[in-house]
């Protein structure tokens, strides 16, 4: 059976201005933020969404109440789906950690590296340990669920993460971006995701580092 799941990616906050990791760290919306929920609830109601699952952080509940306000359907919410840890980095300014951990972020972002997903920022999570808890709690979800269009709100780096390791496929989405795709409950994949709504971008640009790398989605 298949299911037509919808990514989407929180409003902005004010650490997302700041340029700080957030991970864990629970960071409410701020006035823009909400106002970017409700016109992408505005934008969602002409799909046929049946169900939401949220992230348990407040940035991503609030921003799926506020959706749901226009679609009134069931909410399940659920730690498995936030952020990745970033462990002692978070709060951190991203041009800080950019310099801070200059050869770390080198090793997780290069595509040589078999090894960069059990790579992680000190104390935080690797992107392997993440995955894990994301798809046990989707494969067991949706195989359990009755609704066939369901709106997953989460976050940044678990969203591009999943179809970078599942799909090979890099995507980038701002603040209440939103991709869709398809989920097969049977074989447990998901198809090549579609861009549904690239979100807004206002999160500071990241300076180089000493290697001349920029890391602006960390």
């Amino acid at each position: 059976m298949y299911k037509k799941l919808y990514f989407l990616r929180h409003g902005e906050t004010d650490w997302n201005i700041a340029g700080k990791l957030q991970g864990w760290t629970d960071i409410p919306l701020n006035s823009t933020g909400r106002e970017q929920a409700f016109l992408t609830a505005e934008k969602l109601e002409k799909y046929p969404i049946n169900r939401i699952l949220s992230s348990s952080l407040k940035r991503a509940i609030q921003t799926a109440d506020i959706i749901n306000s226009f679609l009134n359907v069931p909410i399940m919410i659920n730690p498995a789906l936030k952020e990745l840890s970033y462990g002692i980095c978070e709060g951190k300014n991203k041009q800080f950690i950019s310099l801070q951990y200059a050869r770390l972020l080198h090793d997780m972002y290069d595509k040589n590296n078999p090894n960069r997903f059990n790579l992680s920022m000190p104390n935080g999570e690797t992107w392997n340990q993440a995955e894990k808890r994301v798809l046990t709690y989707l494969n067991q979800t949706l195989e359990n669920c009755t609704e066939e269009h369901i709106l997953i709100v989460s976050h940044g780096r678990i969203i591009t993460n999943l179809f970078l390791t599942q799909l090979q496929t890099s995507i980038q989405i701002g603040n209440c971006g939103c991709v869709s795709c398809l989920y097969d409950t049977n074989k447990k994949t998901f198809s090549t995701p579609e861009l549904i709504l690239k979100g807004f971008y206002k999160e500071p640009p990241i300076s180089m580092t000493s290697k001349g790398e920029i890391y602006n989605d960390i």
